[in-house]
């Protein structure tokens, strides 16, 4: 049985990347953009056939001892590729939501919808006792599916890795600033774009932004010019844009506020940080039960590789946690 984590240390720690290049970067910049990581791996993961997506994707691993399956979600890509490494630690059946990055929507209420409908339609809510994982993003999105599944009397287990509707919103805003101040989080988004490609000459680009005032105006301006001078597909570009602008707006706009789970709630956070969050990421004000919390090994985008974040998980649902 695995025993309560190390107490967290406070401040702001360095975050690390995949690449070499991005440790630098991260080691030189304490105000690292924390959301242009998952930005980074949204554009990898991007496809011009996104709409043929499967929106769930079922994994059988090793059940022998389990009866109970997993509803996995996936963060900001909304694919499995990004929670991949871990599925396959998981010791059971794994139904993972995918909701492409390109088909965005800015209200996580519809979102909720069209994912209600997906699993209802697959016969996953029939049981009176849930397992659901989030990470990253989908942890919202985790959260408002049992929202409303406990208004039905359903039982949950909730997972969240590096997760919660507080801690989400605040890396959309230290990455790209509040979204009340629509002027500067559309072109701090651009700017982030422009960085992910590894697009050189931003000062250009922001005196070029400058005069404009709507969205779809700063797009039509600044994607052309970026795909000119980075080969990516303009049309690729404006989708991640236009998607990405759905999406922060969404968590940004989420209230929490009417928010109250009876879900046995466990949170399992990165050891290494960039931002100064609460322990429990300010769970306790939608949870009524205590959250456990546990620190895993890893960053926000490399913690699922590591086999401890499995076994927290695993031993979460089996109840076993202390």
């Amino acid at each position: 049985m695995l025993k309560s984590a190390k107490p967290l240390s406070s401040g702001v720690v360095r975050y690390l990347t995949h690449s070499t290049y991005a440790m630098k970067e991260a080691s030189n910049n304490k105000n690292q953009k924390v959301f242009t990581f998952d930005l980074k791996f949204a554009i990898k993961q991007y496809d011009s056939n996104y709409e043929q997506i499967k929106p769930l994707m079922t994994i059988t691993n090793d059940t022998s001892k389990y009866t109970e399956s997993v509803i996995v979600f996936p963060g900001f890509e909304g694919r499995i590729a990004g929670v991949e490494p871990l599925i396959k630690n998981l010791k059971r059946t794994v139904h993972c939501m995918q909701y492409p990055f390109e088909k965005s929507k800015n209200n996580i209420s519809e979102i909720t919808d069209s994912v209600l409908n997906v699993l209802q339609s697959n016969g996953l809510l029939d049981k009176e006792k849930i397992n659901v994982l989030g990470h990253s993003y989908g942890g919202i999105i985790a959260v408002e599916l049992i929202r409303r599944l406990e208004k039905e009397g359903k039982r949950i287990r909730l997972c969240l890795t590096d997760s919660s509707p507080y801690a989400m919103k605040m890396m959309t805003n230290r990455s790209f600033g509040d979204v009340h101040q629509i002027d500067e989080f559309e072109k701090k988004l651009i700017l982030n774009i422009a960085n992910c490609v590894e697009f050189r000459d931003k000062n250009m680009l922001e005196e070029l932004l400058k005069p404009y005032v709507h969205w779809q105006d700063k797009m039509n301006i600044a994607i052309p010019l970026i795909s000119e001078k980075t080969n990516y597909n303009v049309d690729h570009l404006k989708t991640i844009a236009d998607s990405s602008h759905k999406v922060l707006q969404a968590i940004h706009y989420y209230n929490e506020c009417d928010v109250r789970l009876n879900a046995e709630t466990t949170l399992i956070r990165s050891s290494i940080q960039v931002l100064p969050f609460p322990n429990d990421f300010k769970l306790a004000k939608i949870c009524k039960q205590p959250v456990r919390e546990f620190r895993t090994d890893g960053h926000h985008m490399n913690m699922l590789k590591f086999s401890r974040t499995a076994d927290l998980i695993n031993e979460a649902f089996d109840g076993k946690v202390e």
